[in-house]
């Protein structure tokens, strides 16, 4: 037989309270596994009864232990909770766990229930039923005899002893929670020789056993509102109707009501007081009167910005944000900022609770810092450049330095960054070098013979201000003996530099071969500058001339002899060779 059903009207947070979802039609026993998927668990054989069975054991109403009808719905669960004096089932018990909605918040209390009815083959009636939360699932060896878990909520066997094998009867209590618990587990969490038990004296086919049809397992956080803080347009006359929840006994509010809702005429804090079989809560309501005074600029005051700030993310400001939505911009942005490449004017159209607000805005571009630390630039060993970080408020160069003008005196980049009044920044460099002393002014040393001399020696070009060793100051110097010339000049950054040139004299010491093979070069050692070659084949033919020979000359026929004139000067002389040269 069914029963009065006691409800909350708030939602109930056991996911799946009186095992209606399931995945398929059951067919034996441990049918908990049946719907793991659907916030129940058991390490046991817990059963489901559903009018949908395979086995007329686990049918509703009418089954195995007995006949029950569900409390609601179609289905119900069943556990044993107490077993004592049988070789079959010594102190074993059965628990199932529930899946809660939502973890549990600190601090509230929470009212629990559950509907339980005797079976018709058992004979003893175990009073000890309880329910733990956890915030994980219990777990044991299958058939465990107990769980060791002190229950938040238990029976009171005084008062509501577990006997009733036609009516539902129900198990309920409340507890605060800690903010952890997740689950439920329900069964009897006493040894089988501590539980409290009612020997029915029925004759019976199970004498020392209990077991429990279960439904409808509930939990509900005790609250009394069913209204939340509310915001109102500005209106006329003033009326709001406050809701408390129709689960209570008495109610008492702070103007002095004892209904379930009031209407008040004036917004304000308003609270109240309900009590119920759970326990005694005081809940507070505000109520208030929105202030469109408040969404009027929601843009704020117009902007100036740096040029180094755009993009710019242009923004409802915080404090209107939550007050403010559907948002239209003048750039076509439909979010609650729009980004922006350049100065102008914007605009922006909102809603809001009590209507529409429009806002324009400005933004103006303000200066960039003036500063300018000249073209990259080379200067002289011994010489320093000022760097000036122009009329502005801070400075930051890369030297470390925090003034606005600085001395270096260094090779290196330098940069500096600056802001001005307008707190605008800007960062600039310049690459400065300095020169080296010294240069290449002079060709590279020399060797020279004796019918050589003088020699002349050129700087390059580009430079002035000559100033030789010899005392010279032209740009060119005629040297008569060998030795180490020095030269002093003005580059064209108007840098002194120096350079030197080493000019060798060597006596001429012609090494001339009479014997070369076929494709060797007929090489002369020692060979002046201007040297005039002839040569001639064994018939007095003129074969090569060459009025300044490079010992470039190779024969190309084998087993040949040749004559060989060379005209050269030597010691300002002019000299005549002449013999063989025989090709092997």
């Amino acid at each position: 037989m069914c029963c009065k059903n006691e409800t909350f009207s708030q939602p109930n947070l056991i996911f799946n309270p009186s095992f209606e979802q399931l995945d398929t039609c059951l067919g034996g026993g441990n049918a908990l596994i049946n719907i793991q998927n659907f916030g129940w668990y058991s390490y046991s054989t817990a059963d489901i009864y559903t009018d949908c069975a395979l086995s007329s054991f686990f049918y509703v109403p009418n089954n195995r232990l007995g006949f029950q009808y569900p409390v609601s719905g179609n289905n119900y669960a069943g556990i044993q909770t107490y077993c004592m004096f049988s070789p079959f089932c010594n102190d074993y018990k059965e628990y199932i766990t529930g899946q809660i909605i939502s973890t549990l918040k600190p601090g509230k209390t929470y009212c629990g229930s559950i509907y339980v009815s005797l079976v018709d083959t058992d004979r003893v009636a175990c009073n000890d039923m309880g329910m733990a939360f956890t915030n994980s699932i219990p777990t044991g060896p299958f058939g465990q005899t107990l769980i060791n878990i002190v229950p938040q909520i238990t029976n009171n066997p005084a008062t509501n002893p577990l006997t009733d094998k036609i009516n539902w009867m129900k198990i309920k209590g409340s507890f605060i929670a800690n903010g952890t618990e997740q689950y439920i587990t329900i069964g009897n969490f006493k040894f089988a020789a501590q539980s409290d038990t009612i020997d029915l004296n029925f004759n019976t086919p199970f004498e020392h056993q209990s077991y429990y049809y279960l439904d409808d397992v509930s939990l509900y956080e005790l609250k009394a509102l069913n209204s939340k803080d509310t915001v109102v347009c500005p209106q006329t006359n003033f009326s709001q109707l406050l809701k408390a929840y129709s689960d209570y006994d008495s109610y008492l509010w702070n103007t002095g009501d004892t209904t379930k809702d009031i209407t008040i005429t004036q917004p304000g804090t308003y609270w109240v007081t309900a009590s119920n079989w759970c326990g005694t809560v005081t809940d507070t309501i505000t109520v208030s009167v929105f202030d469109t005074l408040s969404v009027q600029n929601p843009l704020g005051a117009n902007l100036g910005l740096c040029p180094e700030q755009f993009p710019y993310n242009l923004a409802v400001l915080p404090q209107y944000q939550n007050s403010l939505f559907n948002y239209t911009w003048s750039t076509g942005s439909d979010s609650i900022s729009t980004f922006i490449q350049n100065e102008g004017v914007y605009h922006i159209n909102a809603s809001y609770l009590c209507g529409s607000v429009q806002d324009t805005i400005t933004v103006n571009l303000l200066p960039t810092p003036q500063i300018n630390l000249g073209n990259d630039t080379s200067l002289c060993i011994g010489q320093s450049l000022m760097l000036d970080g122009g009329e502005n408020t801070n400075y930051f160069w890369n030297t470390g330095d925090t003034k606005r003008i600085i001395t270096v005196s260094n090779n290196g980049l330098y940069s500096v960054t600056v802001t001005n009044t307008f707190n605008c920044v800007k960062t600039e460099g310049i690459s400065i070098s300095f020169e080296q002393e010294s240069a290449n002014i002079l060709p590279p040393d020399t060797t020279v013979f004796v019918s050589q001399l003088p020699v002349s020696i050129h700087a390059y070009s580009g430079f002035s201000n000559f100033e030789w060793s010899n005392g010279n100051t032209s740009e060119s110097i005629d040297i008569n003996q060998e030795g180490i010339y020095y030269l002093k000049a003005i580059d064209s950054n108007g840098c002194v530099v120096y350079d030197t040139i080493n000019v060798s004299v060597k006596e001429l010491s012609l090494i001339i071969p009479s014997i070369i093979s076929q494709g060797q070069a007929f090489f002369i050692s020692n060979l002046p500058p201007n040297s005039n070659l002839k040569i001639y084949n064994a018939l007095g033919q003129l074969i090569y001339i060459n009025s300044n020979y490079q010992n470039n000359f190779v024969p190309i026929i084998a087993t040949a002899i040749y004559y060989v004139e060379l005209n050269y000067t030597d010691n300002k002389k002019e000299q005549t060779y002449r013999g063989k040269l025989l090709v092997k």
